[in-house]
């Protein structure tokens, strides 16, 4: 957990520094966008082990059927439609 909050803080901070780079100096603007995008693959990868999601990193849905929550407005393959 804590790992995950450490890419989570460092994600949001380059973040921010290459928005405000975007315009003003491209060079630094690559180089926190590269920051940035290491550290939210990062979360990414560290979510997905935390809910055991997908054999491999590119699985989209946890392993296992999917079942929205009742009542949630998702319809499954035998509900009718009206």
């Amino acid at each position: 957990m804590r790992e995950l909050k450490h890419h989570l803080k460092k994600a949001e901070l380059y973040g921010l520094l290459m928005k405000k780079y975007e315009y003003v100096d491209p060079a630094l603007h690559m180089h926190y966008y590269q920051k940035h995008f290491y550290h939210t693959q990062e979360v990414d990868r560290l979510y997905r082990m935390k809910h055991h999601w997908g054999a491999h990193p590119g699985a989209a849905y946890p392993t296992g059927a999917y079942s929205a929550p009742m009542g949630s407005g998702w319809r499954d393959s035998s509900s009718s439609a009206t």
